[in-house]
């Protein structure tokens, strides 16, 4: 397909050759309606199999692949805001050979499940809500994090025992004394807060550093403007990536809990005699008890009342600085039930509206997990390699941008004012056919096609259909 091949023509530092079997290795994954698996796509590609497990050894460059895939389209879109999404994907697999295999908790399932979990960047463009993938890593669990996990486990362990011993004596239980001893060093105190994080954050967090320290790099050598906004969930409204975002020159927009602990800027008056650092803690937030000054809309439906606050205040677990917060609360009028939802950014500047409404793309991932897993077979691969796993998934995210930009330039080919990823399944799949049907060499023929002809077209789907000579 041509169109196909101008678009990964503008992939860099990539042999010529493995181009042109990714083209059709693309062609193939986005056109097949059977489960994406080597042995599938050797069948309608018409790559042998041996040469596919030799490609998905080959260590590429993926994230690199696809910022030179979507570089053209983003330069074309001048003016269009765009914003980070980050998230996690979980793939339940059975066995104990997949590399990376683990226990997740998956969202889909609500439960924790033994699979595989891979970390996405997505780029969302706010004007026509369209996501698109870029960064792709997977979890891996280092030896530290598997230290960090059998100390979490002792830990629990010890507390049982010693709530067990307690009880047996008839005593009390009292928790060992917590906090900073005197002395104690900011390098002791950086240190200890490291060693704190458990396993999963230390390998989410490493991922997401790698993956957006990558990113930026790919928009500074291209003397593009970086996304302004970092969207995650409630996981990632930490200060880990308050600092993260600091780093690569962006802002961040997340969810705290419901029963964080606010405190206001202190409104009194400094002694300037006094030496040391300024107060800056003032009272602390009563969410049942708000000023109405903080009051910007309410809303009343047949069953719920909802009232949104916006103001500034400080989160002492999150980040030093002030933060822009948006309080959404509900109230059930058949029952006086309330439910609070608080919106965090570290742009003070960022009004409640836009807050609220970026938070809103954040769902735009999860629609791009869901036509992969559906479509482009993220939830097939049989791999277990570490290389080929790692190649197995990118493929399934490459050909996800790849629909995406091919349905661009079909619309424009062809003036379609809409077209879906589903559309784009089923041009590729007509290519495909179109493709079989020229092999016959029916030229100059008018003579209804034979059962053989027949069953040489539907090979490319069959499975037991085999021509014998």
């Amino acid at each position: 397909m041509q169109v196909l091949a101008n678009i990964l023509s503008s992939i860099k530092g990539v042999e010529e050759q493995v181009v042109k079997k990714m083209s059709a290795i693309l062609l193939a994954v986005i056109g097949m309606s059977c489960a994406v698996t080597v042995r599938s796509i050797a069948r309608v590609s018409g790559i042998k199999e041996r040469t596919l497990h030799r490609f998905y050894n080959t260590s590429l460059d993926w994230n690199k692949i696809r910022w030179d895939m979507f570089e053209e389209h983003f330069r074309k879109t001048v003016g269009t805001v765009f914003l980070f999404i980050i998230d996690e994907v979980v793939e339940d697999k059975d066995g104990d050979c997949t590399a990376g295999q683990g226990y997740f908790y998956s969202g889909l399932l609500s439960r924790v499940v033994k699979g595989v979990s891979f970390l996405v960047v997505t780029m969302v463009d706010v004007n026509t809500s369209q996501s698109y993938v870029l960064g792709v890593g997977q979890l891996l669990m280092t030896a530290a994090d598997k230290l960090r996990l059998a100390k979490l486990k002792s830990d629990k362990l010890d507390l049982a025992n010693r709530k067990a011993a307690a009880a047996e004596r008839g005593e009390a239980f009292v928790r060992r004394p917590s906090g900073r001893r005197k002395g104690t060093t900011k390098e002791v105190l950086a240190q200890r807060k490291e060693e704190g994080k458990d396993a999963h954050e230390s390998m989410v967090f490493r991922t997401a550093k790698r993956i957006l320290t990558q990113l930026a790099g790919f928009f500074k050598g291209s003397n593009a403007k970086i996304p302004k906004y970092l969207l995650g969930d409630g996981g990632f409204g930490n200060s880990y990536y308050v600092g993260l975002c600091a780093e690569i020159g962006c802002f961040l927009i997340s969810k705290m809990k419901h029963n964080a602990v606010l405190f206001l800027p202190y409104q009194g008056k400094h002694d300037p005699h006094k030496k040391g650092t300024k107060r800056k803690y003032g009272t602390k937030v009563a969410y049942n008890n708000l000023p109405k000054d903080y009051l910007v809309e309410t809303k009343k439906t047949a069953t719920l009342l909802i009232h949104t606050y916006c103001f500034k205040a400080y989160n002492k677990a999150l980040s030093d600085n002030l933060l822009n917060l948006v309080l959404i609360e509900k109230t059930d009028l058949t029952t006086g039930v309330k439910s609070k939802v608080i919106l965090f950014s570290t742009d003070l500047d960022l009004g409640s509206e836009d807050l609220i409404k970026y938070y809103q793309y954040r769902n735009e991932i999860e629609l791009d997990f869901r036509e992969c897993k559906q479509f482009f077979g993220l939830r097939d691969f049989k791999n277990t390699a570490p290389q080929k796993v790692t190649t197995a998934v990118n493929l399934t995210f490459t050909a996800h941008l790849a629909a995406q930009l091919l349905a661009i330039k079909v619309r424009e080919e062809l003036g379609c004012e809409k077209l879906s990823i589903l559309d784009v399944v089923c041009y590729c799949k007509a290519e495909l056919y179109a493709r079989q049907l020229l092999k016959l060499n029916l030229f100059g023929a008018f003579s209804i096609l034979s059962s053989q002809q027949i069953a040489e077209v539907a090979q490319l789907e069959a499975i037991n259909l085999r021509m014998t000579a």
